[in-house]
């Protein structure tokens, strides 16, 4: 009796120290204060990528779903993990084997077991066996059940770094999208410099032949209008490379989407968007999700690193039916089975498992740096993109409204002109300042509309309408 209180009290001081060693790991506390400019950023919004109602836009991203190849590989790797995850989870059940054999076997009559002096013992037999081999590791110490939470973990981390791929494909297509719409729109507006640019050659060309202009005044808008041309190549050539960019993008051939040079330019009005609380870039960035994840990975192989200090319990047990008569194979003279427990320890392995334990407890250390890193830079590249995306607006608007006093200088302009009080040239030449100043606008405006897609991008935005399976940790 005394002998068994001494290894029951061993066997409770062996669990609470497993219970007492095996690490918990919390995600560390980063202080990410508040939104530099918080009052007009109140509501959190996800989805954000429909307010661009492009169908075109809407085209493009479910394509790139389907067929974008670092998605694909991204989804692919969640299928390995699921099913790491789902092997690993068995270890915590027993392992049955059935087997079953039928032998045909001489006996030797000199062998020690003297045969041919048994009256009516065959020599030739057959020897017919069905049995059962079954063992249990039990898992006293949480060994087997971190191994199943480290790879639940990496299952979780390879969704987010899925969606994080997800995102970031999203948002290289829609920011291609729209310099490619950006462009076009400034193709159509050089092609109308250049038509009022000729317009004011021929009239430079009728005065010079009248003796009313200069030669000087025509090389100088011949010279322009080569420049514009040149120009209006570079815009078509860069179109072209945008247009080629996304077909790559979406994972098609480069020609497949060539067919966007041929869209009409939209215009998509900008303003400021509803970011929410700073907090919520904990919830929203895949990236920070993924190194949290990393972390409880790698908390959880401290766990299978501790569980080497202490001994593995096994049951086992077989059993069979063994007959040279088939007849009387199931009969219960024909059984045989055994139970054996074992207790395996490796009790001279200490300073290896105690080096191990180190080496994981400096991964979750490094997990935990990684983390905080993940965070700031986060915190980082969201302000920059608030910041970038809040100047672009201020831009565009005043570029508007100079192209607003811009238009109406012109329409005073024609006025005078059909009141005989200046010349075509003139009227020509404030037409053409009007459409320099729409292609600044223009351009602001497509470099505005990318800043908006970073933005949307560095917040972790909504963008995702993939199929729900493919996500599964189930």
């Amino acid at each position: 009796m005394k002998h068994l209180c001494s290894c029951l009290l061993l066997s409770s001081l062996v669990l609470l120290t497993a219970c007492a060693i095996n690490p918990v790991q919390t995600t560390p506390d980063v202080s990410i204060g508040d939104w530099i400019e918080s009052s007009s950023l109140d509501n959190s919004k996800t989805d954000w990528w429909t307010d661009f109602n492009d169908p075109e836009l809407n085209r493009l991203f479910v394509k790139s779903k389907n067929m974008n190849m670092d998605l694909q590989e991204a989804l692919s790797r969640i299928i390995e993990f699921r099913a790491h995850r789902n092997a690993i989870a068995g270890i915590n059940k027993p392992t049955l084997n059935i087997s079953s054999s039928l032998g045909r076997f001489r006996l030797s009559e000199n062998g020690s077991l003297p045969v041919s002096q048994i009256p009516g013992y065959p020599i030739y037999q057959t020897l017919y066996e069905v049995g059962f081999d079954a063992s249990w590791e039990l898992d006293f110490f949480g060994g087997k059940a971190s191994k199943i939470d480290a790879a639940q973990a990496k299952l979780e981390q390879s969704v987010d770094i899925a969606k994080d791929i997800e995102l970031a494909v999203s948002a290289e297509i829609a920011r291609a999208y729209f310099e490619l719409r950006g462009v076009q729109q400034l193709i159509v507006t050089q092609e109308s410099i250049l038509t009022e640019s000729d317009k004011a050659f021929v009239i430079a060309t009728n005065a010079t032949q009248l003796g009313e202009g200069s030669e000087i005044q025509l090389l100088s808008i011949k010279q322009n209008i080569l420049q514009l041309q040149s120009e209006l190549k570079k815009y078509q050539a860069q179109a072209q490379t945008l247009a080629l960019s996304i077909g790559m993008l979406v994972g098609d051939l480069p020609e497949s989407e060539l067919h966007l040079l041929d869209g009409t330019p939209m215009t998509v009005s900008l303003s400021m968007i509803p970011i929410g609380q700073r907090a919520n870039l904990l919830r929203r960035r895949y990236d920070i999700r993924s190194a949290e994840k990393l972390l409880i990975a790698r908390s959880a192989e401290v766990g299978i690193a501790v569980a080497e200090l202490f001994p593995k319990f096994r049951i086992g047990a077989s059993g069979n039916f063994e007959s040279i008569d088939e007849a009387t194979l199931f009969n219960s003279s024909s059984q045989a089975w055994g139970i054996f427990p074992t207790v395996s320890w490796r009790v001279f392995d200490r300073n290896m498992i105690k080096s191990e334990i180190q080496a994981s407890q400096a991964k979750v250390e490094q997990a935990a740096i990684n983390y905080k890193k993940t965070v700031l830079n986060a915190l980082n590249e969201a302000e920059k993109a608030i910041s970038d995306y809040k100047f672009a607006l201020e831009e565009i608007e005043l570029q508007k409204n100079a192209l607003n006093l811009t238009q109406q200088r012109h329409h005073i302009s024609q006025q005078s002109y059909q009141l005989g009080a200046i010349s075509e040239q003139k009227l020509i030449q404030e037409y053409l300042e009007t459409l320099m100043l729409t292609k600044k606008y223009q351009n602001s405006h497509s470099i505005a509309l990318t800043k908006l897609v970073s933005l949307y991008k560095v917040l972790g935005g909504d963008w995702s309408t993939v199929h729900s399976e493919g996500y599964s940790v189930q």
